[in-house]
């Protein structure tokens, strides 16, 4: 097993993982990478795809909807607008909820609620992407 190294993962909305990792395998704009304790400084673009965090011999996969990684002696961060473990992840409340963004699209009253369901639905969207590649 590898030795254990500190790891965030951080999203608007708070801490999406945070603990000792052996390892964590993402997709980075120039290819896959995995990450161990003791790597060399590193900064790297991750594109939206399925992570993989390692704990003890567990693989637990998150949902990354892309952000920015960051290696350094004292631990990995990882910051992503979006970050769901994909266990929990509903696919029926996904397409709920696309469903009701067309709802709101189509009655919006103003451009900025209009906007909000948009992007909301997007992300969905995103997000039920890569489930059906994984």
């Amino acid at each position: 097993m590898a030795k254990p190294f500190d790891l965030k993962i951080l999203t608007p909305e708070g801490t999406a993982f945070s603990g000792k990792a052996n390892s964590f395998q993402t997709v980075t704009q120039l290819g896959a990478i995995g990450i161990y304790a003791d790597m060399v400084p590193t900064v790297a673009l991750i594109k939206p795809c399925v992570s993989k965090v390692e704990v003890n011999g567990q693989f637990t996969e998150y949902v990354l909807l892309g952000g920015l990684l960051n290696v350094k002696a004292e631990g990995v961060s990882v910051f992503s607008d979006c970050c769901l473990e994909k266990a929990k992840v509903n696919v029926s409340d996904l397409q709920k909820q696309i469903s009701e963004c067309d709802n709101i699209i189509n009655h919006a009253k103003s451009e900025s609620q209009k906007t909000l369901a948009q992007t909301k639905q997007n992300l969905n969207r995103q997000i039920l992407a890569l489930l059906d590649h994984k």
